[in-house]
């Protein structure tokens, strides 16, 4: 039976950080702690949900996915269609059953849709569990099935004066260079976008504010081990926009099966003025309705970003959750209590900074 931290599927569902590559790589990392759960001796299955032993904003021991909170943008458990309530039961009752694990699940970034979260709202309603949204958002995704062809798509998403403005740009870019796209695949080419990305990336206002990867090497290597790893099976890849021998839009991308998230991105803004990262967005909406394979791109858009402000029009609806496997524990009280006071502090300091 396969091993629930070291899945061998071959398909992690809708959740690329769920399979085995991805979990190995984030399991290597400083500080992160997984849990392997057992019922009755047997791994729990078919449930894979990397969980990590953490402590919540008040110092309380807790299981929180994903793995590694940094950068990782789906905590969604990856469970066998139509065992969806089978599953969770059984990961539930294994956690319950593990003499000293936390009763209480934080899961960041969870999809709020689909049949695994109306299994778990199921689950709440006959009190099995206590589900609580912290907080729930609207994320811009890209879905294949709205049109026949990129030119297509992008006529429904985009206004003709956008689509107008969006083309008088691209001619200003071209004279200074021929635009091309390029999709980094092997594990070396992946190298080789990734190192691009950082430099750009460095290049802007990420590197003023401090929050660019070469200025926290851990989270540098972290990411690079990520994608070389994943690209050996095809379920990472790099994208770069060059204008000449300019570079001047990057992506970073997860894939599972025909669905592909958007991990990072970076452009070169001395020329935002020409929104080469809309661009570069264009591009990559033409060159994914190109792919026999495609079917989704998630965004990967967090809370404080507006969907409306991205190319691609359809949603998926996502939130953070806590479950609290006592329902109505005091445990599981704290820990919301815990969060919504961070929460409520975040605003407190976003106002004053924008000040």
């Amino acid at each position: 039976m396969p091993d629930p931290l070291f899945p061998n599927e071959t398909d992690a569902g809708n959740n690329p950080f769920a399979c085995a590559e991805a979990i190995r790589v984030a399991a290597s990392r400083p500080g992160v702690q997984p849990v392997k759960l057992s019922e009755d001796g047997h791994a729990v299955w078919p449930t894979t949900w990397p969980l990590s032993l953490r402590r919540s904003p008040i110092g309380l021991s807790c299981l929180m996915a994903p793995l590694v909170p940094l950068y990782e943008t789906n905590a969604t458990p990856v469970l066998a269609p139509g065992q969806e309530s089978e599953a969770l039961k059984a990961l539930f009752q294994a956690v319950k059953a593990q003499k000293g694990l936390p009763q209480v699940i934080v899961a960041h970034s969870m999809v709020a849709e689909g049949p695994i979260w109306e299994a778990l709202q199921a689950l709440h309603a006959n009190r099995t569990i206590t589900l609580t949204s912290l907080t729930s958002w609207e994320r811009s995704i890209l879905l294949r099935s709205t049109a026949a062809d990129g030119e297509s798509y992008l006529a429904q998403s985009l206004s003709g004066s956008s689509r107008k403005r969006q083309r008088a740009k691209r001619r200003t870019l071209e004279n200074e260079g021929p635009l091309a796209l390029r999709i980094h695949q092997s594990q070396e080419d992946v190298q080789a976008g990734y190192e691009a990305f950082l430099a750009l990336e460095a290049s802007g206002w990420k590197d003023k504010s401090g929050t660019a990867l070469r200025q926290h090497p851990q989270d540098a290597l972290y990411c690079q081990a990520m994608l070389v790893s994943l690209a050996s099976v095809e379920r990472a890849f790099v994208a770069t926009l060059s204008m000449g021998e300019r570079i001047i839009a990057a992506g970073l991308f997860l894939r599972v099966g025909g669905e592909v998230t958007f991990w990072k991105t970076a452009y070169d803004e001395a020329i935002s003025k020409e929104s080469p990262g809309v661009i570069f967005d264009i591009m990559l909406t033409e060159h994914f309705f190109e792919q026999p394979w495609f079917t989704l791109l998630d965004s990967a858009s967090d809370d404080t970003v507006d969907p409306a402000g991205l190319i691609w029009k359809q949603r998926r609806r996502m939130a953070r959750v806590v479950i609290d496997l006592q329902p109505g524990s005091w445990q599981g009280k704290a820990t919301i209590a815990g969060y919504k006071i961070r929460n409520h502090l975040k605003v407190l300091r976003n106002r004053f900074i924008s000040r």
